[in-house]
């Protein structure tokens, strides 16, 4: 039987003896884990985390990416909220919860003032001109960029940029 996914590739069954009501626990009955490392996107809810129980029982070291560590990583990309709390595996009120009581604020705020920080570097350190750093650092319009980073540093981006060379 052979079925296209949603990107055309042709997928065919490989005859494994589990199925959709298989559990992780079945799945894994029977091997050795111990000195294996297990990397859970979303391992802090639902079958993320039954997945990290049960790799953890049996023996693998298991690395659930924390929400801070994350968004350190991906705080320059240009994502909804809803897309952000998904990637962390949560709800967008449970991220929007657990991400004011790590960072103190709320993330739009964190969002914009780390992006800022990243966009002054750019400009006073590497010398590049506003149009090539607003979008690298997650900003959708330069007029918008240039708007609040006046308004957080007392100069426009290009003053920055000429006050720097």
């Amino acid at each position: 039987m052979e079925k296209n996914n949603y990107q055309g590739a042709l997928q065919q069954p490989i005859g494994s003896r589990f199925n959709a009501t298989s559990t992780a626990t079945e799945v894994i009955q029977g091997i050795d884990l111990h000195r294996k490392i297990a990397i859970v996107t979303g391992g802090h809810a639902g079958i993320g985390l039954e997945t990290t129980k049960v790799l953890a029982a049996a023996g693998a070291t298991v690395i659930v990416p924390g929400l801070i560590h994350f968004m350190q990583r991906n705080f320059m990309f240009n994502m909804s909220m809803e897309r952000l709390g998904y990637l962390t595996g949560r709800s967008l009120s449970t991220f929007n919860r657990d991400f004011k009581k790590l960072f103190n604020t709320t993330p739009q705020k964190w969002l914009t003032q780390k992006r800022l920080e990243l966009a002054y570097y750019h400009l006073a350190e590497k010398k590049r001109k506003p149009t090539e750093v607003y979008l690298e650092v997650g900003f959708e319009d330069l007029s918008h960029f240039s708007f609040i980073f006046k308004k957080k540093y007392g100069l426009s981006p290009h003053q920055v940029l000429k006050a720097t060379s």
